[in-house]
């Protein structure tokens, strides 16, 4: 084995560890802040607008504007475009750009989780490192 794969190796061991570990941490403390007394959470302070869900990978397709044989990469990106262009925090809470906003945020995750369900989490990682 090649030094190379040898430290490729080692390098993917330890990001998937990393990972896993602040994975963890990040669903231990969003629980305790669930339990928290007098933190109101965010289900309390905005109704849910009620968005059609997506269930056909061609709807899907057409929501994020990619092809029948996109591949993750492409997928990726249109995702991360559509979440940087339709953000909630640029509204104010409340108004209807901000509800508008929340369902397009919901229908373009939906749509990429449809799309991308084949790919395994560790190459939807892995693939979306940015590595020169």
């Amino acid at each position: 084995m090649s030094e190379l794969k040898r430290a490729y190796n080692l390098m993917r061991g330890y990001v998937q560890r990393e990972f896993d570990r602040i994975q963890s941490l990040d669903r231990e403390k969003a629980l305790e802040e669930l339990d928290a007394p007098g933190i109101p959470t965010r289900r309390t302070q905005e109704p849910a607008p009620e968005t059609p869900i997506v269930v056909d990978a061609e709807l899907a397709r057409s929501y994020l504007g990619v092809s029948a044989d996109a591949p993750f990469d492409e997928i990726r990106t249109k995702y991360e475009d559509l979440v940087a262009r339709s953000q909630p925090n640029q509204f104010e809470v409340g108004t209807a750009e901000h509800s508008q906003a929340v369902a397009i945020q919901r229908r373009i995750h939906r749509a990429y989780t449809i799309l991308t369900e084949d790919v395994s989490i560790t190459e939807k990682r892995f693939r979306s490192l940015e590595i020169d």
